[in-house]
């Protein structure tokens, strides 16, 4: 069985339950300061989860879940952005860099998708006016380079091979 955290960061705000789902909204502040707690931040946060189909006689009671159990990649925080202004891309000149739809092969837990991509003309100094969205630790440079081509590299996730994943 899981150890129970003995300090619990967040309240029940409310719950529901039908044949098919059980939904219980928290609140829960998105840096605790405890050690036993994960920062919630805008990143992609795998989730784990495991249930029974028999509710427990109480906290202690808790049964093993067999197989029902799993895991998701899902961004918990979505940050809204206040001062975001409407452009109209016709005036602009613009380089999308977008991934395929997709269907992960249900024989393979994880795939790997590559696509090298040609750079516009960065021969002057230029400006990013709508969203470039990268984690962390990636950067791309928008100054003058003799670097004409990027590859974007996805992984995909299907852990459970799900057919039809996308």
């Amino acid at each position: 069985m899981p150890e129970i955290d003995e300090i619990q960061n967040w309240n029940l705000v409310s719950g529901s339950e039908n044949d098919t789902h059980s939904v219980l909204v928290f609140r829960r502040k998105l840096d605790t300061c405890d050690n036993d707690d994960r920062k919630i931040d805008d990143s992609t946060t795998r989730l784990i989860y495991a249930y029974s189909n028999e509710d427990p006689p109480s906290e202690n009671g808790l049964k093993y879940h067999f197989k029902e159990r799993g895991t998701k990649s899902v961004l918990l925080l979505q940050l809204k952005r206040s001062n975001q202004v409407k452009i109209d891309k016709s005036t602009l000149t613009y380089w999308d860099v977008l991934s395929p739809n997709f269907t992960i092969p249900s024989n393979s837990s994880t795939m790997y998708w590559c696509k090298i991509y040609k750079a516009p003309d960065l021969s002057e100094k230029n400006h990013v006016v709508l969203d470039l969205v990268l984690p962390e630790y990636v950067g791309l440079p928008l100054v003058p380079s003799p670097t004409k081509y990027y590859m974007m590299e996805i992984h995909y996730d299907n852990p459970h091979l799900i057919e039809g994943k996308s």
